[in-house]
This record gives structure tokens, sequence and C-alpha cells, in this order.
């Protein structure tokens, strides 16, 4: 059984490598991902970068939807649900933002049977005289005439015989070993596949038990089908949820120097495998690399350390735009220029018109010092971060595992 994904539309043709894509049972990933199998390059960025899974379930192909916008029925316009699974049957076909999808199902032993049983094309019917050739039995006797007398008239050759091998004995008289039964072993061939079935079973349930307590849920109500797609869920989910994690970190990087921040790192992020850009190798590599004995392995040391490390940036933001803004206030408040007049004894300015004229061009002043705007960012901005950065490493633990 196989699965032809197909656009047909001709505008539409265009936005993938190949208009036409097939799957067999071990299934695959749609989306505009270099990684995916099927890479489909929407202009409008409706299809996301790992939209939905190609799946083979109970002799039946699946599709689910793992999206942000979505994926909907051709038929009914509805939306599917995330992350559940869909039957494809034949003449499905959907809708991944405007691009339409249309399915069909290929039996492909049906089709070898079905040609079996059919004439043989044109051009393809062996000619009656393809074998005609003369006989090869008046060839043979064309070839061997007077051999057969020949054969019979001629004597065989006289071979010496030693006096002693007449006197050995005749095979009748030899001494030969008679066969004799031996009793079946009490084991029957049949214990070692089912020791062999019991012990695969075993292994499969303490997989599914570990994963279940990964999970923190119970997957006792759950058939062996619905547990392997909700293993193909959750693979789905942190792929994707290590994708976002990837895009903060550089984002974050690039708000720090945008703000002229120091480049100092509380919770050590700067050798993070996370911020690199990591392809299929790099990411099993990682989840393989085991950690210390008692500690946790290296992937989940990056995941604690980057979560850490967006959440004391957050808070950093905030404490240092309070910080700014208090300082900003400051300087343009109408005590601080009265302070500055009376200490250059410019008394004259007894009039509230000549202040608010002096308040005005204070602020015009200030509006127009990039330099004052700078200080403002350099040193009360990322003074108040970093202080705040330090003050909040200490108050995360270790990473147990």
């Amino acid at each position: 059984m196989q699965l032809v994904l197909e656009i047909r539309d001709p505008e539409q043709r265009g936005w993938a490598a190949t208009p036409t894509k097939r799957f067999v049972e071990r299934g695959g990933v749609l989306g505009r991902h270099p990684a995916c199998d099927w890479i489909l390059a929407d202009p409008q960025r409706h299809v996301s970068n790992h939209h939905a899974v190609i799946g083979y379930q109970d002799g039946r192909f699946i599709l689910i939807d793992t999206s942000r916008n979505g994926t909907h029925d051709g038929l009914t316009g509805q939306r599917l649900p995330l992350g559940v699974a869909q039957v494809i049957e034949q003449g499905s076909h959907f809708l991944l933002g405007r691009l339409r999808i249309h399915a069909r199902l290929e039996n492909t032993r049906q089709g070898i049977d079905t040609a079996m049983g059919q004439p043989a094309a044109a051009g393809r019917v062996i000619p009656d005289d393809a074998f005609i050739q003369p006989d090869p039995l008046n060839a043979l006797q064309d070839k061997t005439e007077g051999l057969l007398e020949h054969l019979l008239n001629a004597r065989p050759p006289e071979v010496p015989v030693s006096p002693a091998a007449l006197e050995s004995p005749g095979i009748d008289t030899e001494n030969l070993t008679v066969p004799r039964l031996i009793a079946a072993t009490a084991t029957s061939p049949e214990a070692p596949a089912v020791q062999v079935t019991e012990a695969v079973v075993g292994l499969d349930e303490a997989f599914w038990q570990g994963f279940a307590e990964a999970l923190g849920v119970s997957l006792d109500d759950l058939a062996a089908p619905e547990r392997e797609q909700l293993a193909m869920t959750v693979a789905t989910l942190l792929r994707q949820g290590l994708e976002g994690l990837q895009h903060s970190l550089r984002l974050r990087s690039e708000l720090k120097n945008e703000l002229r921040l120091g480049l100092s790192d509380a919770f050590g992020t700067g050798q993070n495998p996370l911020k690199r850009d990591l392809d299929r190798a790099g990411w099993l590599a990682l989840l393989r690399r085991p950690g210390a004995s008692g500690q946790p392995g290296a992937a989940q040391v990056a995941l604690s350390q980057a979560v850490q490390t967006l959440q004391a940036h957050q808070v950093a933001l905030l404490n240092a735009s309070r910080a700014v803004l208090r300082s900003a206030l400051e300087q343009v408040a109408p005590q601080r220029l009265i302070a500055q007049m009376e200490r250059d004894h410019r008394t004259w300015l007894t009039s509230d018109g000549r202040r608010w004229r002096a308040y005005v061009r204070h602020h015009q002043a200030l509006s127009g010092d990039d330099d004052w705007t700078e200080r403002l960012l350099a040193r009360d901005f990322a003074r108040a971060y970093a202080e705040q950065v330090r003050l909040i490493a200490p108050l995360y633990s270790p990473v147990q595992g």
C-alpha cells in the first residue's frame, strides 16, 4: 500500500519541490523546513516548518496536524484537531493554508495481480518462429551414428589384480554398525520461540512504563496503537519546542547587542549547544550524550540553562526599564532645574514665565543630547540589568537528574 499526495492546481504546483510525493508505510513529514520529507515552499508562509505528519496505522494511512495555522478538510472545510490522527481515504484532499493537496491510495500488490491476468501488450507477443530450430534428437543422431556399435564391440581393458586383494574378505563379511533410534529430547522446539516472544513483550512493556513515568501520566488505558501515536506526537512537540527555544535565545542575544548590555552570562549559556544551529545529527548527538555519574544528560542541562537564562532576562529587562525611567524623570524634574539655577546664582529667573521658558530650553537640550541618551542605556540600564541577573542567578538550583 502506498499513499500519493498531489498538488493539482497549476498555480500551486511550483510551491513544492515536486508536485507529487509518494509515501510508503514508514510515513514522513510535510512542511517548509528543508529537513521535511516533502518540502512545501508556501510564499505566504501559511504552511508551518513542520506542518503535518504522515503515518501508517492498522493498515491505513493517517495524517496528524502539528501546525499553528491548522489543516482543514477539503470536503467539509472543518479544521482537523491538533495532534489527532485523521484517516486518509481514497479521494481525500486537505487544505494547508491556501495550498490544496489531493490524496489517492495505490495497492501495489493488486496492480501486479491485475497485470498478470491481462493479455500481453502489442509488441510483447512471442513470435511463432522464435524457437524454430533443427530437431535436437535428429542432430544428436547424426553426430553419434556408429558410436553405440563401437561401444558394444569394444572390450574393456584388463586390470591386474594382486594376490592380497583376492584373499581379502568381500563386502558381505565386513563389520557394519547397525543404526539405532535415539530418544527425543524433552525440550520442545517451540519453547525458545515462546520465551523470545515473552522477553520482547516484557521489554516493550518496560519501555512504555518508563515513557509514562517521564511524561508524568498513566498509559494503562491506551492501546498499543494509541501509545505509538502519543509517542509520535510527543516527539513532534519536542522538536517544535526546541526550535522555538533556539529562536528565543537568538532573539535575546540580538536585544543585548542592541541595548549594549554586557557579555557576562551568569548561567553559562555561552557554550550552550542550543545557541548553535544544529542539524539532525547534532540533535541526535545532544540527546544521546550522557551525563556524569548520577547527573542529568547534556540535553537536560542545556534545556534547563536556556530556560533559566530566558526567565532571568525577562525579569532583568523589567528592572532595568524601571531604573531608566526613574533616571529620566529625575533629569527633567522642575526641582532639579531650580536647584541648578540657585547654584549658578541665576536669581533673575523669579517669575513663572521665565522659569517655564528656561525649563523648555532645558528639555530641548536633553532631547537633542545623544550622549545623555547613551549614558542612560550604558550606565543606568546596563547596571540595573547586570545587577538583577546577578541577584537572580543564586536562586536557581543545579539541575537534578
